[in-house]
């Protein structure tokens, strides 16, 4: 009909947005680099510390079967190269979780084993987004967790706090995806929850049980073709019926503590 390429262009780009109500167009990468970091000094991947004499060191022998013990019991690999462990001060009761970025370490978390603060000793950069790299082009979905152990359960990402950065947002997003936060089962879920709902992002609400406390933990018991399919069915857009089924969270909570007390 004569209009130019430009007019044509802009028509079927109106159109898109006429045919799918929800249609976005799809972010750009985010480019956005972190400086390398070093591991504890003496750091190694769980599996190599199993063939390691300890030259009868009963105490970091000892401590050592305990971090084993730990991720084993939290329902996963010890061997896989996700855990580390190093012998050092300090660091002897805790399992050590690199981070990578573009398949370059760049921080790390030390998680203690046992009671005793604090839990956790960290050196990262503030506004890093944990297991960005696992995830894939052709998925549907980013699962957006608090912890590292809560991430690679379900192979999402962890925000390593209950809050979310500008600069998270622009990563996460930048994957081009889907995306459902699942808070965890406390009160510091609520501000979770809430970010969220500010950056319009779905909030999962779980069905799980009282004793289930974060996603690792639902892993752990329900398995996790289970809980993933609940995240997703139970997957809330959109701030109204978020916030909905936030008063039911948090209902949910004063029951419980109720019953603790």
């Amino acid at each position: 009909m004569g209009a130019s390429e430009d007019t044509i262009n802009v028509m079927i780009f109106e159109a898109l947005k006429t045919e799918s109500p929800d249609y976005k167009p799809r972010e750009s990468q985010v480019r956005i680099t972190f400086a390398d970091k070093k591991l504890p000094e003496n750091s190694l991947p769980i599996a190599e510390w199993l063939d390691v004499d300890f030259k009868e060191n009963n105490v970091l022998e000892e401590n050592f079967a305990k971090v084993v013990a730990y991720v084993y019991d939290r329902g996963f690999d010890p061997t896989n190269n996700n855990f580390y462990w190093s012998p050092e001060e300090g660091y002897q009761d805790r399992v050590i979780i690199p981070f990578y970025y573009k398949n370059r370490i760049v921080g790390n978390t030390a998680r203690k084993v046992r009671s005793g603060r604090p839990k956790y000793l960290s050196d990262h950069h503030p506004q890093f987004v944990y297991n960005v790299d696992a995830q894939q082009e052709d998925q549907k979905y980013i699962f957006v967790t608090e912890g590292p152990f809560d991430a690679l359960a379900i192979d999402g990402v962890a925000l390593l706090t209950n809050n979310i950065s500008e600069q998270q947002y622009r990563i996460i997003q930048g994957l081009g995806h889907e995306v459902i936060v699942i808070p965890d089962q406390d009160e510091a879920g609520i501000n979770l929850i809430n970010k969220a709902v500010e950056y319009g992002w779905s909030v999962a609400f779980p069905t799980w049980k009282d004793d289930v406390k974060d996603v690792a933990d639902a892993v752990f018991k329900y398995g996790k073709l289970f809980t993933m399919v609940d995240i997703i069915k139970t997957a809330q857009a959109g701030s109204i019926k978020i916030n909905m089924a936030k008063q039911k969270f948090k209902y949910k909570l004063e029951k419980q503590n109720e019953e603790n007390n």
